[in-house]
């Protein structure tokens, strides 16, 4: 049979428990009497380092200890490895940027209206440039804005 057992990540014993006297909205109190460890734990810590899964013979008392978490197990570590990973990728991986361009139809010159990391962003700038200039210039004379990519060398 499968039991879910509460024990404690550090030592292993499973007295640990939950001291709802304690937790605060969205936080559990948790806490290990046989080794003094204890912190407030959102749901996923508390499901990833305290909550473990074993299977017992029917009738089988619930054993005073199991194996806890090695250093870099832990929920938040996990957590922690994984953003320096992809924080690593994004770094090393050529970012494209987005360029709004512009052309001065009176003084006939193209002119940088911005960059920005993203094509959002540049689709908000030519939407508040078009209405600026609707707003402020004739239509035979009004700017033209677009975006170009601009892809790393």
């Amino acid at each position: 049979m499968t039991k879910t057992v509460c024990r404690c990540p550090e030592c292993g014993s499973t007295e640990a428990y939950c001291d709802e006297s304690r937790s605060i909205v969205d936080l559990s109190y948790m806490t290990c009497p046989a080794c003094g460890n204890a912190g407030l734990n959102d749901s996923w810590q508390v499901a990833e380092d305290w909550l473990v899964e074993i299977d017992l013979p029917d009738g089988a008392p619930i054993p005073a200890t199991l194996p806890g978490l090695a250093d870099g197990e832990y929920f938040q570590q996990q957590l922690a490895k994984a953003r320096e990973a992809r924080e690593a990728r994004e770094a090393e991986a050529p970012r494209s940027r987005w360029r709004v361009m512009g052309r001065d139809t009176f003084a006939r010159e193209d002119y940088v209206a911005g960059e920005f990391a993203t094509e959002a962003e540049a689709k908000r700038r030519v939407a508040e440039l078009e209405a600026r200039h609707a707003a402020s210039q004739d239509e035979a004379l009004r700017d033209e804005v677009w975006i170009l990519e601009v892809k790393p060398s």
